[in-house]
């Protein structure tokens, strides 16, 4: 463990905000305790060691704080983007699924918007 910062307040509540820095081979991780459980991510190769060490423990908490809720704010965006994608694909009946027991898979994509699987209708002229 490279930093341990507890929850804090300075202008915003942080009390329920547990955070600690560590390194995994060549990168950090910060990991955060909170009233929903821990969390973890890659913060950087280590060379964001130093800037993080040239900061009192007051600005290194609340920029923790800060990179936390942004990975948070990305995380949740990503989900119901992700969320919402796979149910318009469901209204529209474009997911598709291909079995394959020889690799014991199961393959799920979803078809592009516009493509029918449908052969076109003839036309007479």
């Amino acid at each position: 463990m490279l930093w341990d910062a507890p929850g804090r307040c300075g202008g915003m509540d942080g009390h329920s905000r547990h955070y600690q820095v560590v390194r995994r081979f060549s990168s950090l991780w910060l990991l955060v305790r909170h009233d929903g459980g821990d969390e973890g991510f890659r913060l950087s190769q280590v060379g964001f060691g130093a800037i993080l060490g040239a900061l009192s423990g007051m600005d290194r908490y609340w920029l923790l704080h800060a990179v936390f809720h942004a990975w948070s704010d990305g995380e949740r965006t990503g989900r119901e983007g992700a969320n919402r994608r796979w149910r318009e694909a469901a209204a529209q009946k474009r997911i598709k699924t291909r079995k394959l027991p020889s690799q014991g898979i199961v393959k799920v994509w979803i078809e592009p918007a516009g493509l029918s699987a449908d052969p076109p209708a003839e036309v007479e002229k």
